[in-house]
């Protein structure tokens, strides 16, 4: 491992590596096996989860000039309403599961307005491309820009590797 690959695996983990670790994942850089260095990097690490809280300021900020930007915020906050100002006799037709997904959109609308929606909880994850595709002009790349935003734990990924070692960090 050259010295500035372990710089750049230092600095990913965010502390010096130990000479058993550098030894160990020298034998996987020739076939970069990422996941395997990622694994190397992550033994003996508790696994700590964090909530990564988002607003709509942070979604304009990853929109910006190649989404619809600020319209895009208040088209969400005009779904919002419209959901809590809908008829019983709406509801009543709808089924339990469109109903419990409907439930599901109001409440992230209302979460991402008041900056708390965590989107490093898998429910929220899994709804995130469906509250995009309702908004005119986002995109699936949107939605991976602010997943990117999020790190949802302290452990390493082999992407995370591959992009530390070649130059992409």
């Amino acid at each position: 491992m050259s010295p500035q690959q372990q710089t750049a695996l230092e600095a990913l983990v965010g502390r010096a590596l130990t000479g058993a670790e550098v030894t160990a994942i020298d034998g996987h850089l020739p076939a970069r096996a990422y996941d395997a260095v990622a694994a190397i990097l992550n033994a003996g690490r508790k696994r700590t989860v964090q909530p990564t809280y988002i607003g709509d300021g942070t979604v304009s900020d990853v929109i910006g000039a190649s989404g619809p930007g600020p319209y895009a915020m208040l088209w969400m906050r005009r779904q919002a309403l419209l959901a809590e100002s809908l008829p019983d006799t709406t509801l009543a037709a709808m089924t339990t599961q469109q109903q419990y997904g409907m439930a599901l959109l109001w409440q992230a609308w209302h979460r991402l307005s008041a900056g708390t929606l965590d989107i490093g909880l898998p429910s929220v994850r899994a709804i995130l491309p469906t509250m995009v595709s309702k908004i005119p002009g986002l995109t699936e790349a949107h939605v991976t820009a602010l997943l990117e935003r999020a790190r949802v734990d302290d452990h390493v990924t082999g992407a995370q590797v591959a992009r530390a070692l070649e130059g992409g960090m």
